[in-house]
């Protein structure tokens, strides 16, 4: 009896140590596989902003539709995504195109979007049936020309406080601003005040809160 509980025994070991190899190959495509997933998702982050500023520039100054496109997939390209519709592909769009899926800035011309999508190849987790992986990223970059004019919209006397009375005129002095105005950035109830015999000509006061005694 002894010796056929023995036999009916054998093999037992193997068949722990099998099941414990794929979970063991499992940690390590987590550890390993994962890194390098997560490694390409930054990497690919990466090449997607730099595709969508160098996009963005090439638009502003005056590339056409083919150009600039070619300018964020040039960008990509350099960055180790080819487009090659293999191991990954490069999408460049601008926001106004049908399927550009900008979100909040859909519809708007001047906004440029890049997606990249690539795949990984796993080296462990292929035990578990895991062939391959993928990452898709994106950026958005603004394709507008800066301010050329006054700084302020033209207002040329500017208080950047943001509480108490930034602006106060009293007593007798005249002042004429030609060609702006005031701004004033305090949240107070009096941001700007004239009064007395004190005279403003000026073309416009902006502020966040209220005036007192401009007419």
């Amino acid at each position: 009896m002894k010796t056929m509980k023995r036999s009916f025994e054998r093999g037992q070991a193997l068949i722990i140590i099998a099941l414990a190899a794929i979970g063991l190959f499992g940690i390590a495509g987590l550890a390993i596989d994962g890194s390098a997933k997560f490694s390409d998702r930054r990497h690919a982050q990466n090449a997607a902003d730099t595709a969508a500023l160098a996009a963005a520039l090439a638009k502003v100054k005056g590339a056409s539709i083919t150009d600039w496109k070619f300018a964020a997939k040039e960008r990509a390209a350099s960055n180790g995504y080819d487009s090659n519709f293999v191991t990954n592909t490069v999408n460049v769009y601008s926001c106004d195109e049908t399927g550009s899926d900008c979100g909040h800035n859909a519809g708007d011309s001047n906004y440029v979007r890049v997606a990249i999508n690539s795949k990984i190849k796993t080296t462990f987790a292929r035990v578990i049936g895991i062939n391959q992986t993928q990452n898709t990223v994106e950026a958005i970059a603004l394709s507008k020309s800066g301010y050329d004019g006054p700084a302020f919209g033209g207002n040329s006397l500017v208080s950047l406080a943001l509480s108490g009375n930034g602006y106060d005129a009293h007593g007798t002095p005249t002042w004429n601003i030609t060609g702006g105005g005031i701004m004033v950035n305090s949240s107070s109830s009096s941001s700007a005040t004239c009064g007395g015999s004190a005279g403003v000509i000026v073309n416009s006061v902006s502020t966040v809160a209220n005036t007192t005694g401009f007419g």
